[in-house]
C-alpha cells in the first residue's frame, strides 16, 4: 500500500443499489475516503474534501467515499445532510468486516488515498492543509 505501488481494485454498491468499481475511474486522479457517519474528525474533514472537489472535478478529479457505516440510513442521512455530490459506495459491514477496509489496511478513519491516473497510489493519510497541497500540485503539472 505505499505509494507508487498499485491501488487494489474494488467493486462495492452505491446508495441506489448499483456496483462502482475503482477500475471505472481510470484515467482520473482518484480520492478514495474512508469515512463513517459517526466519525466526527472524518465529518470536520467534509469541508476540506469538498473544496477540493468543486476546485478539481471539472479537471478529472474523483472522489469515492467508502462508508465504514453498517446502516444504510445513517450513511445515506449524512452524505444527504453534508451535501456530499460525489461517488459513495459501501459493503455496509462496518470498519471490521468491510473488505475493501482490509484491503486498503484501514483500522482508523478518515483515511485518505489519492491514486493516479494509472491506477497507483500517489499518497495517503493526509488530510488538511497537507491534503489541499498535494493535490494542488498534481493539478498544476
Amino acid at each position: 500500500m505505499a505509494p507508487g505501488s498499485p491501488a487494489p481494485e474494488f467493486e462495492l454498491t452505491t446508495p441506489d443499489g448499483k456496483k462502482l468499481a475503482l477500475k471505472d475511474l481510470r484515467g482520473h486522479i482518484v480520492l478514495i475516503d474512508f469515512w463513517a457517519s459517526w466519525c466526527g474528525p472524518c465529518m470536520d474533514e467534509m469541508p476540506n474534501v469538498k473544496a477540493i472537489y468543486e476546485k478539481y472535478h471539472d479537471r478529472a478529479l474523483e472522489i469515492v467515499g467508502v462508508s465504514m457505516d453498517n446502516n444504510k440510513a445513517n450513511w445515506e442521512s449524512a452524505i444527504e445532510r453534508a451535501g456530499l455530490v460525489w461517488h459513495h459506495v459501501s459493503s455496509l459491514k462496518g470498519m471490521n468486516r468491510c473488505p475493501v477496509a482490509k484491503l486498503y489496511q484501514v483500522v482508523a478513519i478518515p483515511k485518505l488515498y489519492i491514486i493516479g491516473k494509472d491506477g497507483k497510489i500517489i499518497a495517503k493519510d493526509l488530510r488538511g492543509e497537507e491534503l489541499r497541497e498535494k493535490i494542488d500540485e498534481l493539478f498544476e503539472e
